[in-house]
């Protein structure tokens, strides 16, 4: 796999827009279902257009063939430590002077728009502002040192916003059952009450019982291909298959094109027997899920790209394993005592709301809520 997947990793979300969550839920400035797209994007565009082309066929080929080498059972971290090592002696000895000519060029004009975005902000005493990881400030010569440091700011980026979703998502699952368990107890009949219960336990079942196969499995590509790309399935071809899906035809699958083929093996998987869709941000999660077990498998240095030989192997080495997908639906993302702390914190913000005089934010019933399930209006009947 050449540099450039890691380069490129963060090329994601140009077009992608997340629709709203279902249910109303407490987000704060920051928070995330996605990856997002690094402020240095630009010249991580720029520095992998002029490194990898045919004037660097001797290194590209080398840093392809690295996969080859990367070891089975070591952890990530020592795994991605020896492949930048090996891709940054290879780019010493492989580059040509004139790609390095136009490197040192894309860098200054990098830490120039750097300069006159932070220059304002370090004059001003109530900004706040981030010294750049992602190159060498100190020097404008384009080195190894700055692929390094480029390398390492896109995987901390990507580890960063996986860890938001991952909390977001947590909380998503704890504002959701908060919300069920009010509505729940504002219902003012024991007959209407029982009866809603009764429906969202069908409900639970049928979303637990949902069957959606295994990601990047032979099965879901020659469905896709037959489905979505309106192909003859007997004419399968995984190499073609690869192609389709590498819309920027750099023979790499990137976290869009990664997304975008989850996308379309799960049209019509989340959908329930009654006609409604999945809770839009589940689905989500779901498919960042699936996203992260495929890197996991396949991904042999863990930058986060795909090349055909991944990809391949990834087809073939799932060909034995169970063909279902355990979905969200099946797992457990918080306990009763986390569940507990969550709701003492929104019954007091939304007793706080009220005694201010604003009205709480996804809380809509006109009485005050009290831990132990009951009201200052007793407006509910338990």
């Amino acid at each position: 796999m050449i540099w450039l997947s890691s380069l490129l990793l963060l090329q994601l979300l140009h077009h992608a827009k997340a629709p709203p969550p279902r249910i109303t839920t407490q987000q704060s400035q920051g928070d995330t279902d996605q990856v997002p797209l690094p402020t240095w994007d630009h010249y991580l565009k720029q520095v992998s257009k002029i490194t990898i082309n045919d004037e660097n066929s001797e290194y590209r080929d080398f840093i392809h063939n690295l996969n080859k080498e990367i070891g089975t059972g070591e952890p990530e971290e020592v795994v991605g430590k020896e492949w930048t090592a090996k891709v940054i002696d290879a780019f010493n000895r492989l580059v040509s002077e004139n790609t390095k000519r136009q490197l040192h060029a894309v860098k200054k004009k990098e830490i120039d728009a750097i300069r006159r975005r932070l220059i304002p902000r370090k004059k001003s005493q109530t900004s706040e502002y981030d010294t750049p990881t992602h190159l060498d400030m100190k020097t404008l010569s384009f080195t190894a040192e700055d692929l390094r440091l480029l390398i390492e700011a896109n995987r901390e980026h990507v580890k960063k916003f996986t860890e938001l979703r991952e909390r977001d998502f947590k909380r998503y699952e704890m504002e959701k059952r908060f919300v069920d368990e009010q509505r729940l107890l504002h219902i003012r009949t024991e007959e209407k009450r029982k009866a809603e219960q009764e429906r969202m336990e069908a409900l639970r079942a049928e979303q637990a019982s949902r069957k959606i196969k295994h990601p990047l499995t032979e099965d879901t590509a020659k469905e896709v291909w037959e489905k979505k790309e309106q192909l003859p399935e007997d004419e399968f071809n995984p190499k073609t298959f690869f192609a389709l899906n590498d819309l920027d035809g750099n023979g790499l699958l990137d976290l869009e094109e990664v997304r975008r083929l989850l996308q379309n093996e799960m049209e019509g998987s989340l959908q329930f027997q009654n006609g409604t869709e999945a809770d839009p941000r589940e689905k989500r999660e779901e498919m960042e899920r699936m996203r992260d077990h495929i890197y996991k498998e396949v991904d042999k240095n863990g930058d986060l790209m795909l090349d055909y030989s991944e990809f391949l192997t990834g087809i073939e080495e799932s060909r034995d394993k169970d063909k279902n997908w355990e979905t969200v639906d099946n797992e457990t993302f918080f306990n009763e005592t986390e569940f507990n702390e969550y709701e003492k914190q929104r019954v007091g913000e939304i007793r706080r709301d009220i005694g201010e005089g604003n009205k709480p934010t996804g809380y809509e019933f006109n009485d005050v809520p009290l831990l132990d399930d009951n009201f200052l209006n007793e407006t509910h009947i338990r």
